[in-house]
C-alpha cells in the first residue's frame, strides 16, 4: 500500500482521484475496474479490426458470460466419442434452456435414453413459441466447436392425433442460422440425424452460439418430446 501512495504523489491526475477517494482500497478498485473494462474492450476493437467482432457492448457482454456464467455441468463426452448435449437424466439439463411461449420439463414418457425425456408444450397466441440453448454455448468452448462430429443427432415424438411442423434452427457467432423442418405424423416418433456438412453449408461450425426448437404461428398448444440430444463422432452417421 506505501507503493501505491507514492505513486499517488509522482501523478497529478491520481492525485486528485486521492482527494475524491479518501479509501485507498477503492481508489484502487476503481483503477482495477477501469482496466479490466479497457482491456476488454481493446480485445473486442482487436476483433472488430480483423472482421470477427460484432457490437462493442455485445462482444464485452459475451466476453464476461465466458468469464463468470454459472458452472453448469452438462452430460457432455461420451466414451464412444459422442457429446451429449442434453439427454435430460439430470436437473442440470433444464438449466441449459432458454423458453418463450414455451415450457419444458421432465417427464418419463417416449424416453429414448435413459429414464427420462424432455417434455416440451409450446403455448399458443404467440407468433413464435420456442425452447433454445443459447448462453451455454457462448460460455463453454466444449459446446460452440462441432467441427471434430459427424452429425447432430436427436429423437422427437409427437404424441397428438394431430400432425406437427416443427423447425430446428442452428445459428453461429456470427448470427447466420441454419434451419430444418422436423415433420411429424400423428402420434409419430423420429430419430433425426443431421450431418455436420449440411450445417457447415450455412454456418461455422466450430462456433455455435445457438440451438433451438420452435413452432412458428400455431392455433393451439401443442406438445412434444425431445430426447438424447447429442454429436455423433464421425463415422456414426
Amino acid at each position: 500500500m506505501n507503493a501505491v501512495r507514492e505513486l499517488v504523489k509522482k501523478i497529478p491526475p491520481l492525485r486528485r482521484l486521492r482527494r475524491r477517494y479518501s479509501n485507498y482500497k477503492l481508489l484502487v478498485t476503481s483503477c482495477a475496474g477501469a482496466f479490466l473494462i479497457g482491456l476488454l474492450a481493446g480485445i473486442h476493437l482487436a476483433g472488430l479490426g480483423s472482421g470477427h467482432g460484432g457490437s462493442l457492448f455485445g462482444g464485452l457482454r459475451k466476453a464476461v458470460a465466458r468469464t463468470f456464467a454459472p458452472n453448469i455441468v452438462v452430460a457432455g463426452h461420451q466414451q464412444d466419442g459422442s457429446f451429449v448435449i442434453a439427454n435430460f437424466e439430470s436437473v442440470n439439463d433444464f438449466k441449459l434452456w432458454t423458453v418463450g411461449a414455451a415450457m419444458i420439463e421432465v417427464s418419463t414418457e417416449h424416453a429414448t435414453q435413459g429414464s427420462y425425456s424432455g417434455k416440451v408444450t409450446f403455448y399458443s397466441g404467440a407468433k413464435l413459441s420456442s425452447v433454445n440453448i443459447e448462453e451455454y454455448f457462448e460460455s463453454r468452448y466444449g459446446m460452440e466447436d462441432w467441427s471434430g462430429y459427424s452429425a447432430l443427432a436427436f429423437d422427437a415424438a409427437n404424441p397428438s392425433e394431430k400432425p406437427i411442423r416443427m423447425i430446428l434452427q442452428v445459428k453461429d457467432h456470427y448470427g447466420t442460422a441454419y434451419k430444418q423442418d422436423v415433420q411429424l405424423g400423428a402420434n409419430e416418433s423420429r430419430h433425426v440425424v443431421i450431418p455436420v456438412s449440411r450445417l457447415g453449408g450455412t454456418v461455422k461450425v466450430n462456433r455455435i452460439s445457438q440451438l433451438n426448437f420452435f413452432v412458428w404461428d400455431h392455433t393451439e398448444t401443442r406438445e412434444i418430446y425431445l430426447d438424447d440430444i447429442r454429436l455423433l463422432p464421425e463415422g456414426a452417421a
